[in-house]
């Protein structure tokens, strides 16, 4: 559990990367993540995801013309049903990677050795998208949060940037599209967050999408009155939820 001083020491934020929860003394936070989740559009995109994993194992370890007894078919079983977790797992390792590859290039220009295709892909297309573009680094990886007399969520930013129009909230992503609505969200999220505590007006937001394999992607999110009022919705609603499983 590491400490997190934020509005110049008046809020202390606890995070536990173990298990990624946040804390205010007892108080578990919502993060912005398990926020945004319940506004997601990509929900049969992953259903279609793990189906195909699920028959391309079956196809791998299901032989023909070959007898199977009871504990070779739970054992596939098992393998079959796990599959998708273990793909998410591994992809979630090669995000990690990928950001701290991209927080220690942008710290110090610093870079190391890179063995794995995929994330060595990922990386090598943040390096592509990097020489096109021109900004100053603000912070990394800073975590953020927000109260008022209604709604309170915290979270950690990828990067906060100031380009030529302003400030500009990026996140890294190595999913194979950028445009999920959550993704939209998680970035209003964090420049709201941000706005508050430095006392600056962010106006734009960008998701860059560093894939295992193919080429970077890049959605610009204009930070309106509109979406913001979209993303407070996406707060409510998970509220809502979470009220309704508490008196369930």
């Amino acid at each position: 559990m590491t400490t997190y001083s934020l509005y110049n020491g008046k809020v202390q934020l606890e995070f536990d990367p173990e298990v990624h929860q946040y804390k205010i003394g007892d108080r578990i936070i919502p993060n912005m993540t398990n926020i945004t989740k319940v506004c997601a559009n990509n929900g049969s995109a992953l259903l279609g995801w793990g189906m195909k994993l699920a028959s391309e194992k079956f196809l791998q370890i299901v032989k023909p013309n070959v007898k199977y007894d009871e504990i070779a078919l739970i054992d596939m079983a098992k393998q079959i049903k796990s599959c998708a977790i273990s793909s998410r797992d591994r992809s979630g390792d090669i995000g990690t990677m990928l950001h701290e590859h991209v927080e220690k290039f942008l710290t110090d220009g610093g870079e190391a050795e890179i063995h794995n295709p995929e994330v060595l892909n990922a990386y090598t297309q943040f390096k592509n998208w990097y020489a096109t573009e021109s900004f100053e680094v603000v912070n990394l990886e800073k975590k953020v949060y927000y109260k008022d007399d209604k709604y309170e969520f915290c979270g950690t930013t990828d990067c906060l940037a100031k380009d030529k129009d302003g400030y500009v909230v990026m996140d890294w992503k190595t999913s194979k599209s950028a445009d999920y609505w959550n993704y939209r969200l998680q970035v209003v999220g964090y420049s709201i967050a941000l706005s508050l505590e430095l006392g600056i007006k962010i106006n734009k937001a960008k998701i860059l999408c560093f894939p295992k394999a193919g080429k970077y992607k890049i959605v610009t999110v204009d930070i309106s009155e509109t979406i913001r009022e979209a993303f407070f919705a996406c707060v409510k609603l998970y509220q809502t939820i979470e009220g309704e499983k508490k008196h369930a």
